[in-house]
């Protein structure tokens, strides 16, 4: 989390994106059913619904994320094919002392209520940090998946994961 704060500090807002969108999958993988040797994108959406959507204060749906998430990753850019197809909206990020309510105000007036939405980087990066407690709070009050999630990220490139990283 510390260089996800490290880029959004030091302006660089894309990278930031990407590594909070790399840190969802992450968590959306080692989340995923037992059963499930993939993680896919309805994990995705599922922890997003889960853990960091709730309490947040963003306006965008679980959807919305994973649409932008495959826009920034893919292609560096809002849309993505899931936003081509209607299926979603494109997220429109402001920043540093940008206004979220003034830039949902622009998207109004332009007419693209159905197909944009704003987020702030930071309030995401907020959110991504309630998500992540949230998630250790299920997982401690869980034995059996707390084991499942902790042995899956021994698999990861770190071999002693800090509980309070997960």
């Amino acid at each position: 989390m510390s260089v996800i704060k490290y880029t959004l500090d030091s302006k660089k807002h894309l990278p930031a994106l990407i590594l909070i969108y790399s840190t969802i999958d992450i968590l959306s993988w080692l989340n995923r059913p037992a059963s499930k040797p993939d993680v896919t994108k309805t994990d995705f959406i599922s922890w997003v619904d889960q853990y960091l959507l709730p309490g947040s204060t963003l306006m965008c749906s679980s959807v919305d994320l994973y649409a932008a998430r495959c826009g920034i990753v893919h292609s560096y850019q809002a849309e993505s094919k899931i936003s081509r197809e209607g299926k979603a909206k494109q997220i429109w990020y402001a920043w540093g002392k940008g206004d979220v309510t003034r830039l949902m105000t622009k998207i109004h007036q332009a007419k693209l209520n159905g197909i944009a939405v704003a987020v702030h980087v930071e309030e995401l990066f907020k959110a991504l940090e309630q998500g992540i407690s949230n998630f250790l709070s299920s997982i401690d009050a869980a034995p059996a998946h707390a084991k499942i999630v902790y042995e899956r990220a021994e698999k990861k490139f770190f071999s002693n994961i800090p509980h309070e990283m997960l």
